[in-house]
């Protein structure tokens, strides 16, 4: 280190003079230099801590928003779906019975016992009860006799009847002395009905 004159200030001083009065005024500038940046950390973390509760209020908010709007977008989806099956709903829900459909089903049951085919129809419950599906349904018993032919025509009658039967027991005999045939069914005559 030299001064002005260019002289070194080590040969004025000398290398001892320069640890006692210099080393120790470097090392209160960094001291206070590290001192001064604590304190700007400090001061940045409070300012971000009080900038803190206004972001996360309003992370909260935007969140809530998508939220919002990704349900009226599934409601929005839902909706048109339904708009578009109501059709293919409503001609499903033909298909169950309600107390006229009930009443048409027995009207064509009745055509069939006139027809001679028909020799046993029994409700086995007067109210609607639940299946192995859990769906709602009145269980009949119905017995065919005569030819092949006959009771194959009549039990193909029941089927197609405009209503959702299915067969839950199918028992097929024939009748050698009498030559004709004899068909029992268990069946499920589905209703709209509820529990």
């Amino acid at each position: 280190m030299k001064n002005q004159t260019g002289r070194d200030i080590r040969a004025i001083i000398g290398q001892e003079g320069l640890n006692k009065f210099i080393l120790p005024f470097v090392s209160i500038i960094k001291v206070v230099a590290l001192n001064i940046g604590s304190l700007g950390i400090v001061f940045v973390t409070l300012f971000l801590m009080s900038k803190l509760p206004a972001k996360a209020e309003k992370i909260k908010e935007l969140r809530n928003q998508k939220i919002v709007k990704n349900e009226q977008v599934d409601i929005a989806f839902l909706m048109a779906g339904l708009e578009g099956n109501k059709e293919t709903l409503d001609f499903i829900n033909t298909y169950f019975a309600d107390e006229e459909g009930l009443l048409k089903f027995y009207l064509a049951i009745d055509e069939l016992r006139r027809e001679g085919t028909l020799q046993k129809f029994v409700p086995l419950s007067g109210t609607p009860v639940k299946s192995s599906n859990q769906a709602m349904g009145y269980p009949i018993a119905i017995e065919l006799k005569g030819s092949r032919e006959s009771v194959n025509t009549a039990y193909l009658k029941i089927l197609n009847l405009p209503f959702l039967i299915r067969p839950i027991t199918f028992k097929y005999e024939v009748l050698t002395e009498e030559s004709a045939v004899r068909l029992s069914l268990g069946v499920m005559l589905y209703t709209n009905e509820t529990d």
